[in-house]
């Protein structure tokens, strides 16, 4: 916001300091036309209007009033507005009440329902200065209102807290809806733009960096990082932490904080939400279930892993068939402690009671130690039994009836390179320092803190702390 600027001229004319004294009109002129312009303008062009420093809203549950501490907030049309010790401020009724080190204590009996408490710039003639010594003058008397419903004049007002009344008494405080001058910074670049012969030169914002409702930096921005090809988020607080929104181009992250999370992390949350905590595991990336998901992860599309995956269970989930739009049918895996295939088929017995099944030619390749099952459909078939073992991609059957289907499974265990290299160790000790903790405490009767990997971030709440 541009505000034209006049002040008075202590030069004459001729060049030459003007040498009369300065009267009231003049004094006047550069104060209001001048000095206070000058302080709006640089107010409102480079900082953001809300709360500076203070003006905390304090209440008890069950009991009246609301108390307003000292404090300093800025105004859209960037005016200071200033709650200070041995001033006053201003109430509803126009009535004026003094600013001791505690604030000011808003009156809320025979109050009932949702009010906004909100701070604006005023002043008030001071007569006690003028009866008492002649002295002409102004104090700043800043005007705290509780305003009923939620809406405000948002060039003129500061929302400091919405305030919950039942019959006089409040019964909640919510943050929500207060407004910080310090919770956002803003990165400009300057632009051309054009309009077939029609040119613009100007600057737009392409990053805002700003902190949320539940206390988490979010940097809001679209980020191409071809020349570095390295982007480095660096946080410090309670839990370290990074919130990123936005499309990201880059070869290299380094996310680096420190609190009591305990190690590196990036933690991204819109809609679903994922939190990535590192923290201090033998392992690059851990996603954990945070409090704004019912999941860690959800991935819609498909999934490669080309290493081991580890998992406590393993099921699928269809839509169900009988009942598509409605249910969910699960499945739970097959588990074994080795890496384990499993081949089923049927095949019909000729007239002498014999059939040859023939596999893949890539199965013996994959799988060793080969185990047999045969099962014959409609009859009994006690000499039925497998008079080969698998060898030249097949097996032969005998000892059944003729024309008998015979039901056949067979499971192997992997033996290619990748399995020979990765065996699965079936009973393992856990690394000292994952001792002590588990995989899933609640199963074993233990608090969720002993789970390995567990992060103390605590869930938001509305209110002070």
């Amino acid at each position: 916001m541009a505000e034209r600027l006049t002040r008075t001229s202590y030069v004459e004319p001729n060049g030459r300091p003007r040498q009369d004294k300065t009267g009231n009109t003049e004094s006047r002129v550069d104060l209001e036309r001048y000095v206070q312009p000058l302080l709006r303008t640089h107010a409102a062009g480079l900082h953001r209007w809300g709360i500076a420093a203070g003006l905390a809203v304090h209440a008890t549950v069950g009991a009246p009033g609301v108390r307003v501490s000292p404090g300093v907030a800025l105004d859209f049309e960037g005016r200071h507005v200033t709650l200070a010790p041995g001033g006053k401020a201003k109430l509803d009724d126009q009535t004026t009440t003094p600013v001791d080190s505690t604030g000011v204590t808003l009156p809320t009996a025979g109050l009932s329902g949702v009010f906004l408490l909100t701070i604006a710039w005023a002043e008030t003639f001071d007569r006690a200065a003028l009866t008492a010594s002649g002295i002409f003058q102004t104090d700043d008397t800043p005007l705290l209102l509780l305003r009923q419903g939620i809406d405000v004049d948002g060039d003129q007002e500061v929302v400091l807290a919405a305030v919950i009344i039942d019959a006089g008494n409040v019964s909640h405080l919510d943050p929500d809806l207060r407004r910080s001058a310090r919770d956002l910074i803003a990165l400009d670049r300057a632009t051309l733009t054009t309009n077939g012969t029609d040119m613009t030169v100007s600057h737009e914002t392409v990053a805002e960096l700003h902190v949320t409702p539940q206390g988490f930096v979010k940097l809001s921005a679209r980020l191409d990082v071809d020349a570095l090809s390295v982007l480095e988020l660096n946080g410090a607080g309670e839990f370290g932490e990074c919130v990123l929104h936005g499309q990201l181009f880059t070869e290299s992250i380094s996310i680096g904080g420190e609190g009591s999370a305990g190690g590196n992390c990036l933690f991204v949350h819109d809609r679903i939400g994922i939190g990535i905590h590192p923290f201090e595991m033998d392992t690059s990336l851990a996603v954990h279930k945070d409090f704004f998901t019912d999941s860690a992860a959800t991935f819609v599309g498909d999934v490669t892993v080309t290493g081991t995956l580890t998992k406590g269970h393993v099921q699928f989930r269809i839509d169900h068939p009988l009942d598509p739009a409605n249910r969910y049918l699960c499945h739970s895996g097959v588990e074994s402690d080795e890496m384990k295939n499993v081949y089923d088929g049927e095949v019909v017995l000729d007239a002498h009671g014999e059939a040859v099944v023939t596999v893949t030619d890539w199965f013996e390749a994959l799988n060793e130690r080969i185990r047999y099952q045969l099962t014959p459909i409609g009859t009994a078939a006690p000499n039925l039994h497998v008079s080969r073992e698998l060898s030249d991609n097949s097996f032969a059957i005998a000892g059944g009836e003729p024309s008998t289907k015979v039901c056949w499974l067979i499971t192997g265990v992997r033996h290619d390179a990748y399995a020979v290299a990765h065996p699965v160790v079936v009973d393992a000790e856990k690394p000292d320092k994952e001792r002590g903790t588990f995989l899933h405490p609640e199963a074993h009767g233990q608090p969720a803190e002993r789970g390995f990997g567990h992060h103390t971030r605590q869930e938001p709440v509305n209110g002070d702390g």
